[in-house]
């Protein structure tokens, strides 16, 4: 996938969250891992995006990053059971503040079943 186009490949839209997870263990990306990407709204949190990662481990949210925190949620339970590996986390939950809003924002997370790493980048947007 270019990065650079939308979904739609017009082009008028960029990611701007990008989430690559990588599972330690099996050494490749975690694909099909379930994720819920919710924002910080006056009455709650409001769900912004939800699927599963792809072959690669990626998702990508392209909508308009707004100055405000963002919650990631991470289905690992569901993810380490039917590879029948246990796992101490249910689920992970990354709480983050997008601060920087006209970025594209690359959190990579490192996954075991009794651990994680997470660290972000930022790029200013390709246009």
């Amino acid at each position: 996938m270019d990065i650079r186009r939308s979904p739609d490949g017009t082009g008028d839209d960029f990611p701007t969250i990008i989430v690559k997870v990588t599972d330690l263990e099996a050494g490749g990306p975690a694909s099909g891992l379930a994720y819920r990407l919710a924002r910080l709204e006056n009455d709650g949190w409001r769900l912004v995006a939800s699927g599963e990662t792809d072959r690669y481990g990626a998702l990508v949210y392209v909508e308009v990053v707004q100055q405000s925190h963002y919650q990631l949620r991470l289905e690992v339970d569901s993810y380490f059971s039917p590879l029948a590996r246990p796992r101490f986390y249910y689920p992970v939950t990354l709480t983050f503040h997008s601060g920087a809003a006209s970025y594209v924002h690359h959190i990579s997370v490192l996954l075991s079943p009794e651990g994680f790493q997470t660290y972000v980048e930022f790029d200013p947007p390709v246009r």
